[in-house]
């Protein structure tokens, strides 16, 4: 559901964040040395998000050093290190690593953001947005944002890096949610920035009315997908089906509730049924079964069910698209075919 101007679009930015702020803590509070006590740190979070209402519903949602075990010389006063004793002796002790000059990590930072920060570069792009909690296909590879003035670093050719370049690095060591968005509709196809927009509004990171502000400030192709946001689809698989179908001009919905079956992921047309399944949600054995009680209840109904595998969305993809586009030339999506009772 769009979320509405004012004040309750500011409280809806804030309670996004603060929420995200405390899933991270649960992750990384044991990476911070003895000298953070936990409830200071939450303190802090809370100080942070009040003070920052107004960049926060603009996109400006960023993670904290703390949150991300990586640190550079001015941000080390947030552990309580504030001199260059304290900070010999955090080194000796083995709580943290030098990783680049002015930059020192926690024994268990962030290996991505360690790696980017190690060939002189920041965290951006996908690989910002997964580190924010939205929806990123698996084998991305890491993608690191350096200036147009550094050479591509030899080690980025064997780790899968994809390199997006700026004119100026920021100062942290990741972009703000709002610039890693802007990073991906710009350097990435209008498909991904879609599935990333929609994930995001989906987590409740940014407002459709914001997601659509997005599009529409790209190029005329990419804007053209603003009108199809949804606030709907719960993974990046629903979006990429999702798209498929609506550039083909054909009906469709996300997470529709169907009596006697429950909620499916997409209804295409009026029968139609896709289901798309995740090897990490699927691979248990009682959901096995319970998703084949629905299939078939759905059967009986008069649905046709195609239920497709994450393998098929994102590796096969391209085979996908076409056994998909001979569905919709038989009309199965138009039509109910029921079975005859004994």
């Amino acid at each position: 559901m769009e979320q509405q101007d004012g004040h309750g679009d500011a409280s809806w930015c804030v309670f996004a964040n603060f929420r995200i702020y405390i899933h991270r803590i649960a992750i990384y509070h044991q990476l911070l040395p003895t000298c953070v006590p936990l409830a200071r740190l939450i303190d802090r979070t809370k100080e942070n998000l009040a003070n920052n209402t107004k960049n926060l519903c603009n996109g400006g949602m960023y993670l904290d050093s703390q949150f991300l075990g990586v640190f550079n010389r001015s941000a080390l006063a947030q552990i309580g290190i504030i001199n260059d004793r304290q900070l010999k002796k955090s080194i000796s002790a083995g709580e943290l690593n030098r990783i680049a000059r002015n930059w020192f990590a926690l024994k268990n930072a962030n290996p991505r953001v360690v790696a980017a920060i190690h060939i002189g570069a920041r965290v951006g792009c996908l690989t910002g947005c997964s580190l924010f909690g939205i929806w990123v296909p698996r084998n991305t590879g890491i993608h690191y944002v350096l200036p147009v003035s550094r050479s591509r670093p030899a080690v980025t050719y064997r780790d899968n890096a994809c390199l997006h370049r700026v004119r100026r690095l920021i100062q942290d060591p990741i972009y703000s949610l709002d610039e890693c968005i802007k990073q991906v509709l710009q350097f990435h196809d209008r498909e991904t920035g879609f599935i990333i927009l929609e994930s995001a509004i989906n987590q409740g990171l940014i407002s459709l009315e914001n997601s659509r502000r997005y599009l529409e400030s790209q190029t005329q192709k990419k804007a053209a997908l603003s009108k199809y946001l949804c606030a709907t689809s719960e993974s990046g698989s629903e979006s990429r089906v999702r798209l498929f179908f609506l550039l083909k001009r054909t009906h469709v919905q996300s997470q529709v509730q169907i009596d006697g079956i429950g909620r499916v992921d997409i209804l295409v047309g009026r029968s139609l049924i896709i289901e798309c399944d995740s090897a990490a949600y699927h691979s248990e054995y009682k959901r096995y079964i319970y998703d084949r009680q629905r299939d078939l209840a759905a059967l009986s109904l008069g649905y046709k069910v195609i239920r497709l595998s994450y393998e098929q969305i994102w590796s096969s993809w391209e085979h996908t698209q076409g056994i998909l586009s001979k569905a919709l030339q038989a009309r199965i999506h138009r039509k109910f075919t029921y079975i005859r009772r004994a």
